[in-house]
């Protein structure tokens, strides 16, 4: 081949490499300008988006709140809030164990073993499409330890270099120690100028019980104190909480002999409470002081409760289906609500995701099938019983029952029916008040058991 044919010969391949390139190119940025349309197309959906602060809290009884109707003062600063919000009286979590409670809030969905949450969009990711930057403030490790910690512009926890002090443990931050860092995040001095998603997570009152000083005081002796006074055992195994105190077991200072009064311990439940929300009242305080608490929704919740005996179960959670670890407060505050509003439909830990989108996505119209949560703010519950009623599924956490029990449940209507597993052993409850066992069912309380246990079988299988 000639010098002139090899020129001609590489001109053309040239022509044809740049072509390739070319054409490439235009691929790739077409497939950017249409990603980037449709991300202008989702947003040009959304509302004013207003700015939103949860706050999720550890172990926390629905019944041990003021503006639930508890005796003990130990919510002053949520039973205000309360006063101007959306009282949920019937809201339940599904798990009482944070991880799964936590994966049921985050992706709306009934956190069973095969949900994976490396497939799911959660919620902090797809706050942070529409326009947010998301904060998550956590006062807990199980968050980060269950790698939950996704979405986020900045995430704050223990164990981190350069993050939250711990208290007691590694694993715990004082909720003094999350509210001074909400504060800082709230503040719009201290952040950019796009609306802001701020997480906050306060552990306690998590067992161990221990609040710091005057709050270890505040609920002795009092007249509830003496209700609850008895001796309870402590157990040989350290992680068994059936029958008698396990993991929150404490000593008596200055002393190597455990506490076993079942009145202290609640008392410093108590007061757990009651120093977190000595917190929570700070960063209100510190909202209205900015002049934007009205602007602001505030969405305040519970993972999961605690047991105080229930189930002969003491001071701990996961293990059982009571009421005392499922029944959660939900309170919502709208931006602009200015007066209390007790709503007693039937609602779930997985009904904050979908109701979000719903509130700040115009386009009504989008498919919510893929959530097992609902939009709590619309949705209507039948008090008849009939096929079209919402039923919520339940389930304990084997591997936090030492004794090795599976239990599965199910909450429709006024009822909710416990089915232990393990030993084939089913109970009715009427849950319309109190959890109160229904030691004869009638005729029709049977037809009710044997649909509930339809719908388990159906849900689980």
């Amino acid at each position: 081949m000639n010098k002139r044919n090899i020129i001609i010969l590489a001109i053309g391949i040239g022509l044809v490499i740049l072509g390739i390139v070319s054409f490439l190119g235009y691929i790739f940025f077409a497939k950017c300008r249409i990603k980037s349309n449709s991300v202008k197309q989702e947003n040009s959906t959304v509302n004013n988006l207003p700015n939103i602060l949860l706050i999720t809290v550890c172990s926390l009884r629905q019944d041990h709140l003021g503006c639930y109707g508890y005796q003990r003062n130990t919510t002053p600063n949520i039973d205000r809030l309360a006063e101007t919000s959306i009282v949920f009286k019937d809201c339940y979590t599904h798990l009482p164990w944070t991880i799964p409670s936590t994966k049921a809030l985050l992706t709306g969905k009934y956190p069973s073993a095969a949900l994976d949450i490396a497939n799911e969009v959660v919620l902090t990711e797809w706050l942070r499409s529409v326009g947010y930057e998301v904060f998550g403030i956590m006062g807990t490790y199980a968050v980060k330890r269950a790698k939950l910690d996704i979405g986020f512009d900045k995430f704050y926890g223990p164990k981190d270099p350069g993050n939250l002090e711990t208290a007691q443990d590694s694993h715990t931050v004082r909720a003094s120690v999350v509210a001074d860092k909400v504060i800082e995040m709230i503040d719009p001095e201290k952040t950019g100028g796009m609306p802001k998603f701020v997480w906050a997570f306060f552990k306690d009152p998590h067992w161990k019980y221990l609040p710091p000083h005057p709050y270890n005081k505040r609920f002795l002796n009092d007249s509830c104190y003496k209700d609850e006074e008895g001796q309870l055992s402590i157990n040989k195994n350290y992680y068994n909480s059936h029958g008698g105190i396990g993991q929150a077991r404490l000593r008596v200072p200055n002393s190597g002999e455990f506490i076993t009064d079942k009145a202290y311990y609640i008392s410093q439940y108590d007061g757990d409470i009651c120093y977190m929300d000595r917190e929570v009242g700070r960063i209100i305080s510190h909202l209205k002081n900015l002049g934007e608490f009205d602007d602001w929704l505030i969405i305040f919740l519970a993972d999961h409760g605690e047991s105080l005996g229930e189930d002969n179960y003491f001071f701990n959670h996961g293990a059982t289906i009571s009421n005392a670890l499922i029944k959660i407060p939900l309170i919502v505050k709208m931006p602009g609500q200015h007066t209390e509003k007790i709503v007693n439909d039937l609602t779930s830990i997985c009904d904050i995701y979908p109701t979000l989108i719903d509130l700040l996505i115009r386009d009504r119209s989008k498919k919510r099938n893929q959530f097992y949560g609902k939009n709590f703010l619309t949705q209507e519950q039948n008090l008849n019983l009939n096929s079209n009623k919402r039923a919520l599924m339940l389930a304990n956490t084997r591997e936090l029952n030492v004794k090795g029990e599976k239990i599965v449940g199910c909450i429709w209507g006024k009822y909710k029916l416990r089915w232990d597993l393990s030993i084939d052993k089913k109970r009715l409850y009427d849950v319309s008040v109190t959890e109160e066992v229904i030691k004869n069912p009638n005729l029709r309380q049977k037809k009710i058991i044997h649909k509930m246990e339809k719908l388990i079988k159906n849900f689980f299988n």
